[in-house]
């Protein structure tokens, strides 16, 4: 995959930290009229990021009762 020439936003990281924070930017950046979320760019070492998900899995609290943003 080619990167564009012009990045507005970089976030290093495709586990779920930097995935939320691309998602809430997204969100944000929508809600001030100041993009739709396409110049934000996630990237990540891993091939496959989401398999190594345990090393923030502390973070996330199974028996929470808050619903996920896309549910």
């Amino acid at each position: 995959m080619q990167l564009p020439s012009h990045i507005s936003y970089l976030i290093i990281g495709a586990g779920v930290h930097g995935l939320s924070t691309a998602w809430h930017l997204a969100k944000e950046l929508k809600a001030r009229g100041k993009g739709s979320g396409e110049d934000i760019i996630v990237v990540d070492s891993a091939l496959y990021p989401f398999r190594y998900g345990r090393y923030a899995a502390g973070d996330l609290h199974p028996t929470s009762h808050s619903p996920f943003p896309w549910s």
